[in-house]
């Protein structure tokens, strides 16, 4: 959980790094939204039990996967440096595999 906790941190201030750079100011403002709601979800869920805390790392792997969808179009539609947002997605990458982890410790990935 602790390691989760500062990878969604990097990813955070990874995707303001991004954002602050892109022309498209609504999707700039979604990907910001979004990788918040990474961050904010799993610490919220950690101090909640049972069904409450695996809805709130489901709702936190969510928002990573929109993250994700988010850098994959701002890289499609070339509204940032590729060398921003290439990194932005492997801490993206990173943190679905550790809150997927968070969600079901005994099962394989999605």
């Amino acid at each position: 959980m602790f390691e989760a906790r500062g990878v969604t941190r990097e990813l955070a201030r990874a995707c303001r790094v991004v954002a602050d750079g892109m022309r498209e100011r609504k999707l700039a403002d979604e990907l910001r939204r979004a990788a918040m709601s990474v961050h904010l979800n799993l610490a919220e869920g950690s101090g909640r039990r049972g069904r409450d805390r695996t809805h709130l790392y489901s709702v936190a792997y969510a928002s990573c996967r929109e993250v994700q969808a988010v850098l994959e179009l701002v890289l499609d539609f070339g509204d940032a440096p590729a060398k921003k947002v290439e990194p932005a997605l492997a801490l993206a990458d990173r943190c679905g595999a550790l809150l997927w982890r968070l969600q079901f410790p005994s099962r394989d990935g999605p």
